[in-house]
C-alpha cells in the first residue's frame, strides 16, 4: 500500500512530496559523500519495494545496499 499512499501524496500535494525527495537526497548526500552515488542509492532503493517484499525482506535488502555503499 505504500506505492499507493505515495502515489496519492504526490497527487494531492506535490509540492510537499518534492521537497521530501530533495531532502531525502540531502540526507543520503551526507551520509555518502558523493551526489551521484546518492542519485544511485535512493534509486536502488526504490527499486527494493519493485516486487512488495515482506518487511522482514525488505530489511534484509537495505542492509545488503547499505553494506555496499556504505563507506
Amino acid at each position: 500500500m505504500a506505492k499507493e499512499f505515495h502515489a496519492a501524496c504526490a497527487t494531492l500535494a506535490p509540492a510537499i512530496a518534492e521537497r521530501h525527495a530533495k531532502k531525502r537526497q540531502s540526507i543520503f548526500h551526507q551520509l555518502l559523500g558523493d551526489r551521484l552515488a546518492a542519485e544511485v542509492f535512493g534509486l536502488a532503493l526504490d527499486g527494493l519495494t519493485a516486487d512488495t517484499p515482506s518487511l522482514a525482506v525488505l530489511r534484509k535488502r537495505i542492509g545488503v545496499l547499505v553494506d555496499r555503499f556504505a563507506p
